[in-house]
């Protein structure tokens, strides 16, 4: 059930963001209907593993209520709905983070890394390649060439094809059968070859971080501390020799609208967020509903994002959860070194990253973002599997019967 629960999810949640099916109101449905079957299926599977809660966990979730609830003051009508509505959604989030995906065997999460995976596969990666042999899938956005294929958004599309790239890093280690490593590093290729046609700069940076990343944690686990520390300090010289003077050149000349520019328009859009003229939709958001200058924005920022949905007081909120969670996934790290649990930290590390470049954060309709919040509960240390096995050779010792 738990595959099968995963598999409707990952369908349906990429299937939304086809062209043809944007505004479709069975797929809008669907998706959150799956995510709730994938939690039911999720907590019947580990129901009897949920024990030892402490009332900290539940302080949390309640802290993460208290921070979220005061932009309904800001709601009315439609958006008071809408907004309680997304509450929530938010706060299932973190319940099911925080009680049900951690308590994932490793067997459990491999399961849905998988199932996630092939239908990245399929329905982003091959459906992609083949579409861009042909021109219908092209478009020119500002004199940059972009694929978008089936898909509504370039942007989106790369995003999913990024998540390929993290899932294949995370579980590459995993095993040692050459025909699975051979499968992972063909999804990695074919993911970046999509996210190189549609152009998205965001989703390319921190693709090659995460390979940088598995690279580091490599080296980390092979060499002794100093060795890192030495390759580490002489790769980050070279870093700032070659990139302060390119770096240094841009910002002389650089002012708000070359920024806006380099951005495609995201500073612009911040600022209509950010528009502090009215202090309680500042600092307690506006909920689902925008209104005025910001109602037209694309924010492309999941922390921005948080403050229009729950104001300042919410994202500090969420950040505050998100930040005893990673610690405590760094802490558990660090007792147990192994390339598993490094790349779980990379992955939350670059998301958290990626997010300050596009949307998303607290969201159930996007399998990214249900990925980052199970990544970041989990405390699994991946075994490495299909290694032979040393037969042992049981020796039976007969006993006889001498007779004199």
């Amino acid at each position: 059930m738990l595959i099968l629960s995963a598999l409707f999810l990952s369908i349906f949640s990429i299937l939304s963001f086809y062209t043809d099916f944007v505004g479709n109101t069975f797929l809008y449905v669907m998706k959150y209907f799956t995510f709730a079957l994938f939690l039911l299926c999720t907590f019947l599977l580990v129901k009897k593993r949920l024990n030892g809660i402490k009332y900290k966990h539940l302080i949390f979730i309640f802290i993460l209520f208290f921070g979220s609830f005061f932009n309904l003051a800001n709601s009315n009508g439609k958006g008071l709905i809408s907004t309680t509505l997304y509450i929530v959604v938010a706060l299932g989030i973190g319940f099911s983070s925080m009680f049900f995906f951690r308590k994932f065997s490793e067997k459990e999460y491999l399961k849905v890394l998988w199932t996630f995976l092939i239908v990245i596969f399929v329905f982003v990666n091959c459906t992609s390649i083949l579409q861009s042999f042909t021109s219908a899938g092209y478009y020119v956005q500002d004199g940059r060439v972009r694929f978008n294929g089936l898909f509504h958004n370039s942007n989106e599309l790369a995003r999913f094809a990024l998540l390929g790239i993290f899932i294949s890093l995370r579980i590459l280690n995993v095993y040692k059968n050459r025909f699975i490593k051979f499968t992972l590093l063909v999804v990695i290729l074919s993911s970046f070859h999509v996210i190189q046609i549609t152009d998205s700069r965001a989703a390319m940076l921190i693709g090659f971080s995460a390979i940088f990343l598995y690279i580091l944690s490599i080296f980390y686990l092979k060499m002794n501390k100093m060795a890192f520390i030495s390759v580490a300090l002489i790769f980050s010289s070279l870093l700032v020799s070659f990139g302060s003077h390119f770096v240094i050149g841009y910002l002389n000349n650089a002012n708000l609208d070359s920024l806006n520019e380099l951005s495609s328009g995201r500073i612009a859009n911040w600022e209509k967020v950010l528009d502090t003229s009215n202090l309680s939709v500042f600092l307690f958001g506006s909920g689902a509903v925008r209104d005025g200058l910001a109602s037209t924005a694309i924010i492309t920022n999941g922390y921005i994002e948080l403050i229009q949905y729950f104001g300042l007081v919410g994202l500090v909120t969420w950040l505050m959860f998100i930040l005893v969670m990673f610690l405590k996934k760094i802490k558990l790290a660090v007792k147990e070194p192994s390339i598993s649990t490094l790349q779980g930290i990379g992955m939350i590390f670059l998301f958290l990253i990626y997010y300050l470049l596009e949307g998303g954060l607290v969201s159930i309709g996007n399998i990214v973002s249900i990925y980052f919040w199970i990544e970041l509960s989990q405390s699994n240390q991946f075994k490495p599997k299909y290694i032979m096995r040393k037969s042992v050779t049981k020796i039976k010792v007969r006993k006889y019967r001498v007779t004199w």
